[in-house]
């Protein structure tokens, strides 16, 4: 069969890098410590004695991730947002607590009912959410209860609101005879210095305010059950307030708990469009996201992305809620090239008329524009704007620009060096370089390894030492070297000069991340253009028909990296660095899941393993695929000589450094297979399970045909390195070797 060369291509997956060496220290995992959770139960005693009303309260609690320490219980706490010296330490898990029988209107300070709560604590300290019951006189009336539902109330922290908005609540009263709601609530709005408290003794003790003003609450706003809202308008900018809401139940006893995180709304009131949720803004190839949300009066990009042409392009953002919006719903719009950010003249056509503002939506979280056609090779720019609003009217703008063009795919092939192995080393006065040190290879013998034109003299060798024919030899490419590159990252411009790309990233310098203008270890430009704001020129490339090749064990590891969360990164024995969709690293945005199409779970490691041709379901009818060596096998003295000046123990290596997808990783596009596993991984010191696919092939219509080489080309037999450069360039690429290898000179170019 003839490989598919349409455009399309991208793998699925990502993993993350893995610490790779022995000497390396294993870090040490940290999981946040979850709350525990507490229920709470109530049920009626014979009093003690006479006068009394007594009731027996039972609680069972449990820990995720452990065991529940002891329990600390109040009647009738000061607070229930924090744990003061007025709850109690006990181990039990029931206590029976009497009160005087009173009667509704004269019990004691002006109480309609009393309180009982209790938290549990686990053995690393965390404390469970408060569980209360609230109870009345000898008739046993159950107060009723109230929350606010918009803007969400915290007892971690103030929300921030606009001069004018609404506040919703909603009440429940589970003794009610007529209605299980509240038959009026009460609400009071108050300001720092007011004259009865100012706003730090509230927030210091919320339960003063119940105890100042119950049961009657007088010259509190007052309405009705079937009202659950307020208004307010022109409050004052960069003033603080607490509202609060208070529920009455058809006996008139009122709902007693007074907290931060139900009925008692702490606020700071700001600027209009001066803060809002904060916008991600992602497609293929880069990820923005805003470190806060405004709307400037003057907005600039926050980047600018290149594009092809004639094609449609899609765009996708989400943004962050507040803690204090209302159940973190959102909603959105957008527009591209809009003349005036303020002007609200609705579309002509909400499917073309980009140039307006499209209408709200929650669903509203990607769009699709273009195709563009720009003259020629020509560029030709546009900008795109998001908003985002959430219910109590914080509103963000964020907006990016893109650059659309053609691709000329002038020449045949670019062999990228993002390499990042140890120079050449010169001790003055002498002529020679030293010899080399370390594992091989250094970035002179994989020059060599890859290059080299042979049967020439190696000079400051042996004499009689003749250089060896590079794996390359006799195809026809340019070469470009990225340390020392100035920018770091080859720019698009030179991408798109050659219809093929080969992408050369080891293990080891997909964790570099040092200054660009470091000259003893640069980043390397794959890490580099990955990091949060940046643009993977490769993604452009790729999708303007370029074809690629990624190879080296550190492609994936090193755009990854950046987003990389060590929770699920293994720990010893199992030294990897894993990579998950399921854990928000490997997802839209990510050059290795949008255009390698690697999008389950993928991991990096060093090993002993065999790797092994393994198509899968092709495994019965392989085609060209059965041109492949069936192993890549690690060298030995029978099969590849011992390079001059080198000593067995660092030329033969019996371990390699891998990418794997350990997940499942099927591409399904019209009905079809479109990526193929070509090699896996398996045995030796592999710790993971029967699933490590480590080359693929991406052949859909998603981008421009993609093979993805989870290890590097240079640590096997010479003559296996040969055989797979010989199929991808000649049986995937459409390439050939010229006849005669040494009239084929490559040329670095930058």
């Amino acid at each position: 069969m003839k490989l598919d060369r349409r455009a399309a291509a991208v793998l699925a997956v990502a993993v993350m890098l893995l610490a790779a060496a022995c000497a390396r220290r294993a870090k040490t995992i940290v999981v946040a410590n979850r709350p525990p959770e507490i229920s709470l139960k109530s049920s009626s005693l014979p009093p003690a004695r006479a006068g009394e009303v007594s009731r027996l309260m039972r609680w069972t609690a449990s820990d995720p991730e452990g065991r529940i320490d002891h329990y600390l219980y109040a009647v009738d706490p000061r607070a229930m947002d924090r744990a003061d010296d007025g709850w109690t330490r006990t181990d039990e898990t029931s206590y029976v607590m009497s009160v005087p029988a009173h009667d509704a209107a004269t019990l004691p300070s002006g109480r309609s009912g009393h309180l009982f709560a209790v938290r549990a604590v686990d053995a690393g300290g965390a404390l469970s959410a408060p569980a209360w019951v609230a109870f009345g006189d000898s008739s046993a009336t159950i107060p009723p209860t109230v929350q606010i539902l918009c803007p969400r109330p915290s007892d971690l922290a103030r929300a921030y609101l606009p001069p004018s908005f609404r506040i919703n609540w909603d009440g429940i009263d589970p003794d009610g005879v007529f209605t299980q709601k509240p038959v009026k609530y009460k609400y009071r709005l108050f300001t720092d210095n007011g004259p009865d408290f100012n706003l730090s003794t509230i927030r210091a003790r919320p339960d003063s305010v119940r105890r100042f003003y119950a049961p009657q609450f007088a010259d509190w706003d007052s309405v009705g059950g079937d009202s659950t809202s307020v208004s307010y308008s022109n409050l004052t900018i960069d003033a603080e307030y607490i509202f609060v809401v208070v529920a009455f139940d058809e006996a008139g006893a009122y709902s007693p708990v007074f907290s931060f995180s139900t009925n008692m709304l702490y606020f700071r009131v700001i600027q209009p469009n001066s803060l809002g949720p904060p916008l991600t803004m992602f497609g293929s190839g880069f990820s923005y996201t805003y470190a806060t949300g405004s709307i400037p009066p003057n907005p600039a990009p926050a980047l600018t992305v290149d594009e092809p042409a004639d094609q449609p392009l899609t765009f996708s953002w989400f943004a962050m809620p507040f803690p204090s919006s209302c159940d973190g719903l959102l909603r959105y719009r957008w527009a591209l090239d809009i003349a005036d950010i303020g002007d609200e003249t609705p579309r002509s056509n909400e499917a073309t008329d980009w140039m307006h503002w499209s209408q709200w939506s929650d669903a509203a979280t990607s769009a699709t524009v273009g195709p563009f056609n720009p003259p020629g090779f020509k560029r030709q720019s546009h900008q795109f704007y998001i908003e985002a609003d959430d219910p109590v009217g914080l509103r963000s703008l964020g907006t990016f620009g893109f650059r659309v063009s053609r691709a000329p795919f002038d020449d045949d092939l670019l062999i990228v060096d993002d390499t990042r192995y140890l120079p050449d080393q010169r001790t003055f006065p002498t002529p020679c370089m030293n010899a080399p040190i370390g594992a091989w290879p250094t970035a002179a013998e994989l020059d060599t390894f890859l290059y080299a034109r042979g049967a020439f003299p190696w000079r400051c060798y042996p004499a009689g030492t003749m250089s060896t024919p590079g794996i390359f030899n006799g195809y026809h490419y340019d070469t470009l070297g990225t340390r020392g590159l100035p920018g770091v990252v080859p720019s698009l411009l030179v991408l798109n000069r050659y219809r093929h790309v080969l992408w050369l990233v080891n293990n080891a310098a997909a964790s570099n991340f040092k200054a660009p203008t470091d000259p003893t270890d640069p980043t390397t430009a794959m890490r580099y253009m990955s990091e949060p704001g940046r643009i993977n020129v490769l993604a452009a490339y790729v999708a303007q028909g370029g074809q690629l090749w990624l190879a080296g064990a550190g492609a994936g590891s090193a755009n990854l990296r950046p987003w990389n969360k060590t929770n699920n990164d293994a720990v010893p024995p199992t030294l990897a660095l894993t990579f998950s969709n399921a854990n928000g690293e490997l997802v839209p945005g990510r050059f290795i899941y949008d255009v390698s199409h690697w999008r389950s779970e993928f991991k990096q490691l060093r090993a002993t393993v065999q790797i092994n041709r393994s198509l899968g379901r092709l495994t019965g009818s392989p085609g060209l695929y059965s041109l492949l060596p069936p192993k890549m096998e690690t060298k030995s003295v029978a099969t590849d000589p011992l390079p001059p000046l080198r000593t067995s123990s660092n030329f033969y290596q019996t371990q390699s450094d891998i990418e794997f997808l350990s997940l499942p990783n099927i591409i399904m596009e019209g009905g079809g297979a479109v990526l193929d596993t070509l090699y896996a991984a398996a045995g030796g010191t592999l710790p993971f399970g029967q699933i490590a696919a480590n080359m693929t092939y991406y052949h859909g219509s998603e981008n421009a045909p993609l093979v993805f080489t989870g290890f590097n080309l240079w640590n096997f037999r010479r003559a296996e390195c040969i055989q797979l450069v010989d199929f991808v360039l000649q049986q995937v690429w459409g390439l050939s070797r010229d006849p005669d290898p040494r009239l084929a000179q490559p040329v670095t170019r930058r």
